[in-house]
C-alpha cells in the first residue's frame, strides 16, 4: 500500500489517501487510451518483481491485503493499476475483493470500464465508491450500468476527457471527477469543461477538476460527496 498523489483520492478527514493493487492487469477491453495508459507505462517498471506486473498480465496479488491495518480510517483507491472488473479475472477474484472491502472499516475507492459486468454482482459495501470511467459520449453506457447498482456512492470519472458529454445527468451519480491527459497533454475544450461544471452545480452534484485541467477561473471547483 502507498501514499498516492492522486487529488481526489483522500482519506475521511480530507488528506491524502492511499493505493492498494490486489489485482494488476488489463486485456484493454473497452480502453480509448491503451497509448497513453498510465497504469501501463508504470508497470513496466516492476520487470525485476514480478514479470506479470512487467507485461500488464491480469493477475493477483492478494497477500497485499496484509498491508491494510485497522486504526485511522484510511481512503484507499483499489487496483489502480487494473481494471478490477477485466473479464479476465474471475468472479471469485471480484467476490474475495468485495468481501474484504466489507470486512474493513476504511473506505475504497473503484474504477472500471468494463462496467457490463457490475451487474454480475449484487451487493456493493457501503464503504466502497464505485466509479465508471468515461473518455467520450460512446461511453455513457457505463453510467446506466453504474446506475442499476446498489452502491451508496457512484461517481463517473471523465479522465482524459475526449468530448462534450452534454447528457451525463439524466443519471443519478453523486460525483464527478474531470481530468485532462497528461503525457502528452492533451486538453478538453474549455466549453466542454465550463458545460459540466454547469449542469453539476444545477444538479447539486459535487464535482471535481483535477489540477492537469487548465481552468482560467480562481475558484476551482474540488468537491467531494458527503458520506
Amino acid at each position: 500500500m502507498n501514499k498516492t498523489t492522486i487529488e481526489w483520492v483522500r482519506n475521511p478527514d480530507g488528506s491524502q489517501g492511499y493505493t492498494l493493487n490486489p489485482l494488476v492487469g488489463c486485456s484493454g477491453e473497452g480502453c480509448a487510451v491503451k497509448k497513453v495508459c498510465f497504469a501501463r507505462k508504470i508497470s513496466r517498471r516492476q520487470a525485476k518483481r514480478c514479470y506479470r506486473c512487467a507485461a500488464f498480465t491480469p493477475h493477483e496479488h492478494f497477500i497485499r491485503f496484509r498491508q491494510v491495518t485497522s486504526g485511522r480510517r484510511k481512503g484507499i483507491f483499489l487496483c489502480d493499476m487494473a481494471d478490477w472488473m477485466d473479464r479476465a479475472f474471475p468472479n471469485s477474484y471480484i467476490r474475495s475483493i468485495l468481501s474484504f472491502i466489507r470486512r474493513s472499516g476504511h473506505r475504497y475507492y473503484t474504477l472500471t470500464k468494463q462496467a457490463d459486468r457490475l451487474r454480475d454482482f449484487h451487493y456493493y459495501p457501503p464503504n466502497l465508491w464505485l466509479g465508471v470511467t468515461v473518455n467520450t459520449l460512446q461511453d455513457l453506457w457505463r453510467v446506466e450500468c453504474l446506475e442499476k447498482t446498489d452502491a451508496k456512492v457512484k461517481f463517473v470519472s471523465l479522465e482524459p476527457l475526449y468530448s462534450h458529454i452534454p447528457y451525463l445527468f439524466r443519471y443519478k451519480v453523486d460525483w464527478i471527477i474531470v481530468g485532462a491527459q497528461t503525457r502528452p497533454n492533451l486538453q478538453p475544450q474549455l466549453e466542454w469543461v465550463e458545460d459540466l461544471v454547469d449542469q453539476a452545480r444545477k444538479m447539486e452534484v459535487p464535482i471535481f477538476l483535477k489540477n492537469n485541467i487548465q481552468w482560467p477561473l480562481t475558484d476551482r471547483p474540488q468537491e467531494f460527496p458527503k458520506a
